[in-house]
């Protein structure tokens, strides 16, 4: 493995600006502004019970996506489906395939199932003081993603939640 901490210390760090999408289940309908669950379980870019992200995609249909690879049945309560909208500062753009090359990571490391290379670049761009990671969908070929790391947010950082609705899977 490749030393990420001095690749995200050196990173090229770009601005995000604009609208994401999560899709929860209903019963999380008070918390999609959370890295709660992230936390608890660990995911693709963080790991469990030692820091959390919050995981959102560029698209709405990503985000459906996204949340249709972890279930088979709709839950009690159905889904819901909030858009962010964000300014941040510290963005790394893993969708940048010169600076994977550069940091010795291969694109098909970021959509594997096993999570133990993702979770190394997220837990030193964590540490580096990153605040998201834009990344490649795994569950649709060309889409975006964006783990936002809300503890990392520095001025002049913004994440506003403007609207929860129903949400269902593709």
């Amino acid at each position: 493995m490749p030393d990420l901490r001095a690749f995200f210390q050196a990173a090229p760090v770009m601005k995000f600006s604009g609208a994401v999408y999560r899709l929860c289940p209903a019963r999380h309908s008070g918390s999609m502004v959370s890295m709660r669950g992230s936390f608890q379980h660990g995911a693709r870019y963080n790991i469990r019970g030692y820091f959390g992200a919050l995981y959102t995609s560029l698209s709405r249909e990503t985000a459906r996506r996204e949340l249709a690879r972890y279930f088979t049945a709709t839950p009690v309560g159905g889904f819901v489906e909030a858009s962010l909208r964000l300014r941040l500062s510290r963005v790394v753009d893993l969708t940048n395939r010169k600076l994977l090359r550069k940091a010795g990571i291969a694109w098909e490391q970021l959509i594997d199932a096993n999570y133990a290379v993702t979770q190394e670049i997220g837990l030193r761009a964590w540490e580096s003081g990153i605040e998201a990671l834009l990344t490649p969908s795994a569950a649709e070929p060309g889409a975006r993603n964006l783990a936002i790391f809300l503890d990392n947010q520095r001025a002049p950082w913004r994440v506003e939640l403007v609207r929860i609705a129903p949400g269902q899977l593709v």
